[in-house]
């Protein structure tokens, strides 16, 4: 079985690629390695693409747990499911060659996309290649990082922050946010032991309880033209790029690092990308 690793720090544009090369090799299946994506009450915070994006991609998850469970995810539980994923879709495809009457076509350079920004799981997949690359196949690396250029990170800032802006206040007032998942989440008096954890590691640089306070001071003021109002917006969607944007860059210095000492049969493919 033939596997692409698609890698890259937030809003690069690995899930449009995965998309792409999925229809490309008949709708193959694209793996998301990635931690708090598993959880769905967090699908904003975590930057989990909706349904309508998918356009009929067979997307998995490496788990779909509830917040309301109780359950951590550890690294080694999500990696023990990535080869058990990876195994069920191996034993499908031996199933349909052999139901088959007409012949496989070959023309499919991948049986399955693996689309990845969890610094946890790449540095894991990484860093024990005789425990892990060697059963998952994987024959192309296509890593995505913004192109080096000084206008360019202030170009890739800029996208962070629009992407945020729409995640915290939706120019569809409408529909969900990041604002009222988490409240939901608070709400929810989730058993979940590292959740305050989790939300901090979403939220960036940026306290939870910044957002709580947020929170409540629109809960308090209601519908009320409030002169603070959008100095408040703008500093908590100023605050939270920033830490999107700061993180962003850490992925990229250890994809940069990983990518150094891959094995020969691995064929990697570096874009630089211009935002």
């Amino acid at each position: 079985m033939k596997v692409l690793l698609i890698i890259g720090p937030t809003g690069i544009g690995k899930t449009n690629l995965s998309i792409e090369y999925s229809k490309r090799n008949d709708n193959c299946p694209v793996i998301v390695l990635d931690r708090i994506q598993c959880y769905s009450e967090m699908s904003i915070l975590s930057g989990r693409p909706s349904d309508l994006e998918f356009k009929g991609i067979n997307r998995i998850y490496l788990s779909n747990l509830y917040l309301k469970d109780g359950k951590d995810i550890n690294k080694d539980f999500l990696m023990k499911r990535l080869i058990e994923i990876l195994n069920d879709i191996k034993q499908s495809i031996k199933k349909s060659i052999y139901n088959s009457s007409s012949q496989i076509s070959n023309s499919k350079s991948f049986d399955c996309i693996i689309e990845g920004g969890s610094i946890t799981l790449i540095n894991e997949l990484f860093l024990n290649q005789e425990k892990y690359l060697t059963k998952i196949d994987i024959s192309s690396i296509i890593y995505l990082r913004p192109e080096d250029s000084v206008d360019n990170q202030k170009k890739y800032y800029l996208k962070i922050k629009k992407r945020v802006k729409e995640m915290c206040f939706p120019t569809d007032s409408s529909s969900d946010s990041m604002i009222k998942e988490v409240q939901r989440i608070l709400k929810s008096n989730s058993n979940c032991p590292s959740i305050k954890d989790i939300l901090n590691f979403l939220v960036k640089d940026v306290a939870i309880n910044k957002v709580i306070n947020y929170i409540e001071y629109v809960n308090r003021n209601g519908t009320q033209n409030d002169i603070k109002l959008n100095s408040i917006n703008n500093t908590l969607i100023k605050n939270i790029t920033m830490g999107h944007y700061n993180y962003a860059y850490s992925q990229v210095k250890v994809f940069d690092s990983l990518v150094k000492n891959l094995p020969s049969n691995i064929y990697l493919s570096t874009k630089n990308i211009l935002i």
